[in-house]
This record gives structure tokens, C-alpha cells and sequence, in this order.
């Protein structure tokens, strides 16, 4: 059993020696031509010691007893070259492993001699956070990974997986695998890889947000003509934007009309195909918040179109208590990301802005970009929202109310790209999509960190 805080590097060095000699090697799968690589058994204090176990070749594993707290993880070290592009997997089978933070894997970059490596200059270039208040700048080092993304493979296990660039000067990569924190616990550890590969491509998008707020003269003259939007989605259209954000029920702000009387069948009814029509015109993707009937409940929901048609659908999760009570607007239960040409893309819908668990949900879900017709709200919300989940964050309002969200694009670090406050005209701003990861300086990774050590909630622990 090895403690890392009280071993050097020479003799971690012994000690994989030792157990190449003993066979304990784990190879990458499937290729054949990295050479095996020596895991160690490591824990952070003596007291915590779980057991460990190897059941056949190339398999690794944790069990812990009746002890919640115990923790360990197996430890190699993998040669890389600097500034080079690398992908990483593993397969896990796990037993009475309750949350995220219990099976971890971090990836630390190395120099030669085993100590941590400086970021890269471009490393993260942050909001605010990268600088003394005279101006100078920190020496951060090179914050570790933390492989977070999962996929269920057919045979019910689960794939973890991402891909990074090793900073320049790096020349190892220190691979561990935890587990951590859960009692009467296991895990099984197979089919690792870590392999150079080309560049992930990444892709610089244009996104616009429209801001039409309504007047009763403009009711009166549209009565619910969803067709008034057509001249804003052409503009955004025209100036490069591949994805709009129209607000919530268009089709029912601009009607006096009851939303009885408004709510549509969802795909097929009037507004999904005036929106089909111009999404595929233009080779656009567009989210519009519509109140949905679907047999005799209402909805409040968001649809997602895109060239080819209808995509999918949100139902607003955290309802206002008018919504409730007095319109009879049933809740949303789920929280889908659609996979595009584009990105990863969900949706919410304004009061869900004050329930930071809609967004964490689709950020859990894969999102890159979370749209949200809104009718207005706290900015401040808006950007809690954006820096907490690390996406990008859609607001198309209604409201006039110069102290409230914006019909906008926040970025990672809540920074409005673009905004508009001036009726009719639309917000529109270049964003990137990648599958690399987005750094903060001092901590790394946020979004894999916001994920792996999110606490648990309390009433999971009283349910135990």
C-alpha cells in the first residue's frame, strides 16, 4: 500500500518496477503498441485503506466495508508529449455507488521529475480571475482533468470518457482512479485508453435572440399571428445566425384570446409549421416557447426546429403560481438535450431561472447551449445560471424594465456577448462549441468540477 503524500518520486519508480515484475500491468485497449503500464495502489491516510483487488487481467478494482469514508485509487503514470491532443476512456461496473462524487478519475500533467507542469499562456484566460489586483499575473499550474462524461454501454456498464491537449511543457500524465466516500461499496475498472489524437474539431457558431415585447395596439392588430416574427428570424438569418431564440408563448402574448382558446397540438400545429417553414428556408435551428395542448392539458412549453423539422420539446418545470392556479398549466418532469450539427442544445423557460436544478439538470444532460424564452426576470440569475453550468445561456424577454434580464447571450463567465433593449431588433453573437475543456485558471475544468463534486442533496441523505 502506497501513500503518495510521504513517497518520492524514486521510489514510486521502485515500486512500479516491483509490480511489472509481479504482472500487476493493465494495457491499453484495444492497441497493442503502448507499452504496459505499472498501477499502484494509493491512499490518501493509512486510516482510509480500502481493499483492493485485480479478479483477472486488465481489470482493476476498489471495495470498501461497512466504513463510508474509506478511499483509495489505483495510480499510473503515462507518457505524453507536449501540446498534443488526447483521448481517455475507461469502462466501469459499479455496485452501491450512489453519486458522482463517489467513482472519481483525475488526469494530472507532469514534468519528467513528477512535478506539476504551468499552464500554457492562452490556458484559460478568464473572466477577472487570472490577475493580482496591481495587474500581474499568477504562475497557475496546470489544473488537472477530470474525466466526467459518461455513456451506458449495451452490456449495461458505463464508458467514461473526454479528450484534452497536454500543456506544452508536459511530458507525463498522472492517471488516477478513485473511489471514494460510499460504504459497502465496488467498482471495476477495464478497457482503459489514453491515446494521442488530431485536433477535436471545434466550430465558431452565430447565435441571435429576438426582442419583440407586445402592446395591447399590436394585439389588437396581430391578434396571435405568429407570422410577426418573420422579418426578425429572416434578419437573423441574414446576418449568419445559425440558431434564434424567439420569447415564450409567442403565440399567445400577441392575442387576447384565452390560452385555451391559443394552445396548440405539439409538432403540427399552427406555429411548429410556420417555424418548420423557416428554419428549413434558411438552414436555421429556432426555439420558440409556445403553450402547448396536449389533449385537454396545457403546457407551457419550448420546441426545438431545425432544418429538417421538428426536433423536440421542453415543458416548463417551475411554474409561476398564476401559471398554476389560476391557467391550469400542468408542470414539466423532463429535462432532454438534443444532439446537433450545432451542439448539445436544451432548453428552459423563465420562472425556471429561479430553480438552479432545471439548469443543472440539462448541464447534467450534456447541454452546450441552454435557450430560454423568458418574459423577464433577475440578470443576475441569468448569469448564476450560465457560470454555474458552464454553457451558454439563450434570453429572449419581453420585458422593458430597464433593471431585468435582457434579451441576450451570456458566455461561461456570465458576460453578456451581445445584448439588445431596443424593441424589435435582435441580439446576436459568435460563440465557439468544443469538446475541450473550458478552463478557469484556479480551478481548472469547472464545468467536470461542478459535476464530480457537486454535494449531495438533503433529502437523498435522509432517504438513506
Amino acid at each position: 500500500m502506497v501513500s503518495l503524500a510521504k513517497v518520492s518520486r524514486f521510489s514510486q519508480q521502485i515500486i512500479t518496477a516491483i509490480l511489472l515484475a509481479v504482472g500487476l500491468c493493465f494495457t491499453t485497449v484495444p492497441t497493442l503498441a503502448q507499452p504496459k503500464l505499472a498501477w499502484e495502489q494509493v491512499v490518501p491516510q493509512q486510516a482510509l485503506t480500502p481493499e483492493f483487488f485485480s479478479p483477472k487481467e486488465h481489470v482493476l478494482g476498489i471495495r470498501t466495508g461497512e466504513q463510508k469514508h474509506l478511499h483509495g485509487y489505483w495510480r499510473t503514470i503515462v507518457p505524453v508529449v507536449g501540446g498534443k491532443f488526447y483521448s481517455f476512456s475507461i469502462v466501469e461496473e459499479t455496485a452501491n455507488v450512489t453519486d458522482d462524487r463517489c467513482a472519481a478519475v483525475q488526469i494530472s500533467w507532469e514534468s519528467r521529475r513528477g512535478h506539476a507542469v504551468l499552464r500554457d499562456e492562452e490556458y484559460g484566460k478568464r473572466y477577472a480571475v487570472e490577475t493580482f489586483p496591481d495587474g500581474t499575473e499568477f504562475a497557475w499550474t496546470a489544473r488537472p482533468e477530470i474525466p466526467y462524461e459518461k455513456r451506458t454501454l449495451a452490456n449495461g456498464k458505463i464508458e467514461r470518457f473526454a479528450s484534452f491537449q497536454a500543456p506544452s511543457i508536459a511530458t507525463n500524465a498522472e492517471v488516477q482512479l478513485h473511489l471514494r466516500y460510499c460504504d459497502q461499496a465496488s467498482i471495476e475498472w477495464s478497457r482503459f485508453s489514453f491515446k494521442e489524437i488530431e485536433e477535436p474539431p471545434k466550430q465558431r457558431i452565430k447565435v441571435a435572440s429576438i426582442f419583440l415585447p407586445p402592446s395591447e395596439s399590436a394585439k389588437s392588430q396581430v391578434d396571435g399571428k405568429v407570422e410577426i416574427f418573420k422579418p426578425y428570424i429572416e434578419e437573423a438569418a441574414e446576418a449568419g445566425a445559425r440558431l434564434v431564440c424567439l420569447p415564450e408563448w409567442f403565440n399567445k402574448s400577441y392575442s387576447s384570446k384565452s390560452v385555451e382558446v391559443i394552445a396548440e397540438q405539439i409538432p403540427g400545429g399552427i406555429s411548429t409549421t410556420f417555424l418548420e417553414g423557416l428554419a428549413n428556408l434558411h438552414d436555421l435551428y429556432i426555439v420558440a416557447g409556445i403553450a402547448e395542448c396536449d389533449v385537454d392539458t396545457i403546457y407551457n412549453t419550448a420546441v426545438l426546429i431545425g432544418p429538417s423539422g421538428y426536433i423536440g420539446k421542453y415543458r416548463k418545470a417551475g411554474l409561476t403560481l398564476r401559471e398554476a392556479n389560476a391557467l391550469g398549466v400542468t408542470p414539466g418532469e423532463h429535462y432532454p438535450v438534443f444532439k446537433t450539427e450545432i451542439g448539445r442544445i436544451g432548453m428552459m423557460i423563465c420562472y425556471d431561472i429561479y430553480f438552479p436544478e432545471v439548469a443543472q439538470n440539462l448541464s447534467g444532460n450534456g447541454a452546450d447551449i441552454i435557450a430560454m424564452p423568458i418574459a423577464g426576470g433577475h440578470p443576475i440569475l441569468a448569469q448564476a445560471r450560465a457560470i454555474e453550468n458552464q454553457v451558454y445561456l439563450i434570453t429572449s424577454t419581453y420585458s422593458q424594465r430597464e433593471e431585468w434580464i435582457k434579451t441576450a447571450i451570456f458566455d461561461y463567465d456570465g458576460k453578456m456577448l451581445a445584448f439588445t433593449d431596443k424593441p424589435g431588433s435582435i441580439a446576436i453573437a459568435e460563440i465557439e462549441i468544443s469538446p475541450l475543456p473550458k478552463y478557469w485558471a484556479h480551478l481548472g475544468h469547472l464545468k467536470a468540477d461542478l459535476r464530480t463534486q457537486k454535494p449531495v442533496d438533503a433529502k437523498s441523505i435522509r432517504a438513506k
